[in-house]
């Protein structure tokens, strides 16, 4: 697989162009799990964040909450 959503879409449409629709949606998916994964906190963990720091945390993650279910 490509690491970059545009090029994936682009060579798995390329492969099964029947699957075009379904392609379109599971790259677009993806796309949403990359911004996601940008406003996730990797550097400081869970365990060690005071409790505003992790409302801040789930407020900022809730509009990508249906890319990683």
């Amino acid at each position: 697989f490509y690491s970059d959503p545009d090029r994936l879409q682009a060579h798995l449409t390329a492969l099964s162009p029947a699957d075009a629709q379904r392609i379109k949606e599971f790259c677009g998916r993806l796309r949403a799990f990359r911004k996601a994964l940008a406003v996730y906190p990797f550097l400081k963990p869970v365990g060690l964040m005071g409790r505003l720091e992790r409302l801040r945390m789930l407020a900022s993650f809730v509009p990508y909450a249906n890319a990683v279910r």
